[in-house]
């Protein structure tokens, strides 16, 4: 049976739970999140590479 696949759209809290998130799901689901992790630890506070930003700049 095939896995079903997940794609994360994340932020700078993202960036740090998401390896604990597919670890947990591996046996259900392919899981795939936005590119740019180097660049969403080098400017946590600026919506760029796999971080999407505060949401107060809404």
């Amino acid at each position: 049976m095939d896995k079903r696949k997940i794609f994360v759209i994340g932020d700078s809290v993202f960036i740090h739970y998401g390896p604990y998130l597919k670890n947990m799901i591996k046996h259900k689901f392919e899981y795939d999140r936005k590119r740019g992790m180097k660049q969403s630890l080098t400017y946590l506070d600026k919506p760029i590479g796999a971080n999407e930003g505060d949401s107060g700049l809404l």
